[in-house]
């Protein structure tokens, strides 16, 4: 009976720890630029979907909120905007092109204001981690955020495949399109 509970402890524990161990594992991957990692730590169809509805909704909303002159343009945007969002997604949500991005930023290289990745997130991505914890037995939720920005934080939602956890989800802050408006 002693060895069932303890091995019922070992496990729970385990299972506890796993999901710092992913966030620590993404990290340095991401921090090192290692594509192969990004490539097995990532579900990257979960990724690019939650990255298109949170795009999507949020173009919508400023779409909505547009007044006078700008409301022509803004209608334009949230009928095309999806389709061109999901394009550009597909296109740019993969590990090579992540892989890419933090090696510029870390490097200080951003190639544009719009695709930079924060320096300090980059260089340091433990360090921008604020919160960290379950939300549910089958998700883990970690919260990051750059010390140079000011708003929201973004927020990372790895879910349970197998034995592993894998980052599928990102919200992005409520101002994330923000720096796109003209």
């Amino acid at each position: 009976m002693k060895r069932i509970v303890t091995i019922g402890a070992v496990a729970l524990l385990a299972y506890a720890a796993l999901p710092y161990w992913s966030v620590y594992r993404l990290a340095n991957a991401f921090q090192e630029a290692d594509r192969s990692r990004l490539e097995k730590l990532v579900d990257w169809n979960s990724l690019r979907s939650s990255i298109k509805e949170e795009l999507s909704a949020q173009m919508v909303a400023q779409a909505a909120s547009a007044q006078g002159d700008e409301e022509v343009g803004a209608a334009l945007a949230a009928v095309l905007g999806p389709s061109l969002i999901s394009g550009m997604v597909d296109g740019y949500v993969n590990a090579a092109t992540i892989a890419k991005l933090a090696d510029d930023a870390r490097r200080d290289e951003g190639s544009s204001e719009g695709t930079q990745i924060p320096q300090d997130i980059a260089s340091r991505p433990l360090d921008s981690i604020e919160w960290a914890f379950f939300s549910s037995p089958t998700e883990f939720v970690v919260d990051i955020k750059s010390e140079k920005e000011s708003g929201d934080s973004a927020r990372l939602i790895f879910k349970w495949h197998g034995l592993l956890w894998k980052l599928a989800r990102i919200q992005l802050p409520d101002d994330a399109l923000s720096s796109v408006k003209s």
